[in-house]
């Protein structure tokens, strides 16, 4: 394991919740089911009926699945919930992920809005949350400022590459111990950018671990 990077954005406001799903989990109902979850059956206690012979009579109110459905009766997410991944790096880019990816505030001056102010809690679009999408309509902020890959998109590659001036750039902001760690940390480089360098080996391995562990749904 060589990189961390983390996700899922803290809020400052009020945390938007994900609605729930009661009565998520019976074949019969999936309209009852997240709408995403295109009956993926084996996520929910359910035993599909050509397993049913080979189940003993005691487990099959248990079922097969991991029983996902048990969570989703009370909520599929919280955006105040941060998922530390270590492995091997990130493609920042991914449109399922770049929206979840965790910015640390506390290494990032406020962003600038869309009508000029400035957004001293980090909210500028004031959904409650912090993301790279506060940075949206910031003039120091270019989508091809980060990593090339992700040239088309803004993402967090793009506010560590941005020069912020000497208050903030090479300064470490929040006393973590970590200079302008604004999105995870490279162990393995041991620098801010956790971008997938080190996983030669391993393709993109832990892009593909953030994605399966909270990619951003309804996509």
């Amino acid at each position: 394991m060589y990189l961390l990077i983390l996700l899922a954005s803290a809020a400052f406001a009020t945390v938007p919740i994900a609605p729930s799903f009661p009565g998520c989990g019976d074949p019969e109902t999936p309209e009852l089911c997240p709408p995403d979850l295109e009956e993926d059956w084996e996520l929910i206690n359910y035993i599909p009926d050509r397993s049913l012979g080979s189940v003993r009579e005691a487990e099959l109110e248990l079922g097969s699945g991991i029983a996902a459905n048990v969570a989703f009766e009370t909520t599929t997410g919280r955006w105040d919930v941060i998922l530390a991944v270590a492995d091997s790096g990130v493609q920042w880019h991914h449109n399922d992920i770049v929206n979840k990816l965790y910015i640390n505030t506390g290494e990032l001056p406020p962003p600038v809005c869309e009508d000029g102010a400035i957004a001293e809690d980090h909210d500028c679009d004031g959904n409650g949350l912090v993301n790279v999408q506060d940075w949206a309509f910031d003039p120091r902020v270019t989508m091809d400022a980060g990593r090339d890959e992700g040239d088309d998109t803004l993402d967090p590659s793009d506010l560590i590459y941005t020069v912020w001036g000497e208050e903030w750039d090479g300064v470490d902001n929040d006393g973590n111990g970590y200079i302008d760690d604004i999105s995870g940390w490279d162990f393995f480089g041991r620098d801010n950018d956790a971008w997938h360098d080190w996983s030669r080996s391993h393709g993109t391995h832990g892009t593909g671990v953030m994605r399966e562990a909270a990619a951003e749904g309804k996509d």
